[in-house]
């Protein structure tokens, strides 16, 4: 059985599976893409193929206004995430406008039907896991999910794996103290990515490097995840500094200028269509 759940900016998360609150017919889910062609001769070559925008949709059931309203406070801090399982694995799709259409309880159910739209601003997205070796002395391998912390000594790198076959959007966090810290995504030997940030980040501090369009930066936060300031300007504008993780196995490496242990966190977004 299907399953839904919506959580809100402040982090609630209101059930869609409840017996006085249920998703019910539930349209748009699946991938679609929209091409445009150009017409050479009795041929026509491709100019563009892009993802069409996720608008999924669906009837929420109410057992009255009281579970309506309940559900109308959560929609009303954005941005949302609709979470959906079809099977075992969660996907998630950010969503900052939704559309829901109030209707009246009727004499024939007694249940208050609305239609409900969310605008999804990201395709279907899956969290992943991540696998590293615990030394290079026992040779063994542990599993974390996303996010992921690795501590080592003066550098650390992890092995992170796509399966779709889309570029995946990554969150480092980089947390100090550190002077100077580099990275470098790797796949089949070949650098796909690095950057480097000048100076130091001090303990206390941690430098997240970010590549969601919505979200892009280079700066620096408390371990609250309050904003310090921006690094944006003291990063190797040689470098493609953001990180697009490739289908596929590919390692990032981590390394800075000092001799502290190297402390970071990733979180990638896998999309699933």
């Amino acid at each position: 059985m299907r399953k839904f759940w919506v959580r809100n900016a402040r982090g609630q998360v209101f059930d869609m599976n409840r017996e006085d609150a249920f998703f019910s017919k539930p349209k748009g889910l699946g991938i679609a893409r929209k091409a445009a062609y150009t017409q050479i001769g009795y041929s026509f070559m491709e100019k563009e193929n892009v993802l069409s925008q996720k608008k999924p949709y669906g009837n929420m059931v109410f057992d009255g206004y009281e579970q309506y309203e309940e559900f109308c406070r959560i929609l009303q801090f954005t941005p949302l995430v609709l979470m959906y399982q079809p099977l075992d694995t969660m996907y998630y799709m950010d969503v900052n406008t939704f559309t829901i259409e109030k209707g009246d309880i009727s004499e024939k159910d007694t249940f208050l039907t609305c239609k409900v739209t969310f605008e999804g601003t990201t395709p279907w997205y899956a969290e992943k896991k991540a696998v590293r070796k615990e030394s290079a002395l026992d040779g063994k391998k542990y599993e974390y999910a996303y996010p992921y912390l690795y501590t080592d000594y003066a550098s650390g790198e992890a092995e992170l794996v796509n399966d779709s076959g889309m570029e995946a959007y990554c969150r480092l966090k980089l947390y100090g103290p550190l002077d100077t810290p580099y990275w470098r995504l790797v796949q089949n030997g070949v650098t796909v990515s690095e950057g480097k940030v000048l100076g130091k980040i001090e303990n206390g501090s941690c430098l997240v490097v970010d590549s969601n369009p919505g979200s892009l930066e280079i700066a620096e936060y408390d371990l609250l995840e309050r904003f310090v300031k921006d690094r944006y300007e003291d990063s190797d504008f040689d470098t493609r500094r953001f990180i697009y993780l490739p289908p596929g196995s590919s390692r990032l490496k981590i390394s800075h200028a000092g001799t502290a242990n190297v402390k970071f966190l990733v979180e990638v977004m896998e999309f699933a269509g």
